[in-house]
């Protein structure tokens, strides 16, 4: 199933759609992960912000260089009966490195941030979420 329609993309602000494909496609092999994980799909696929624009990314204090002004990046988040808010987040969030997403963080709100970066993978969450022991950051309790 295609749990990513490009519209799902589009800037708020202007209506620009330059979403790219491969990030499409990855976003729906993590919706595959997921599945795996928890043993059940979900019921729907929230997409809290996509592709935006230099007005629109300013507005929300994006990175002057986003990924999303490339629509390389999305935040997402999963709608599935049964899980509380943090540990459906955290199986995301799994989810999403799993199907080779090389940028990975939460947002400021409930999503979590996936790009098609290039170099050294970079993954974050706040503190809390995140626990650390010794050399190793857990994510899962």
């Amino acid at each position: 199933m295609k749990w990513f329609p490009r519209y799902k993309f589009s800037c708020p602000c202007c209506g620009w759609n330059g979403v790219d494909q491969a990030l499409i496609n990855r976003l729906d092999a993590a919706v595959d992960e997921l599945v795996i994980l928890l043993g059940k799909s979900p019921a729907a696929m929230v997409v809290t912000s996509g592709c935006r624009c230099e007005k629109h990314n300013r507005e929300v204090g994006g990175a002057k260089d986003s990924y999303h002004l490339r629509g390389m990046a999305a935040d997402t988040m999963p709608v599935v009966d049964g899980f509380d808010d943090d540990e459906l987040m955290r199986f995301w969030f799994l989810a999403l490195v799993r199907a080779g997403f090389r940028g990975v963080g939460y947002t400021n709100g409930v999503a979590i941030h996936a790009d098609l970066r290039d170099g050294l993978p970079q993954f974050w969450a706040p503190e809390g979420v995140a626990r650390k022991a010794g050399r190793y950051v857990y994510l899962m309790k």
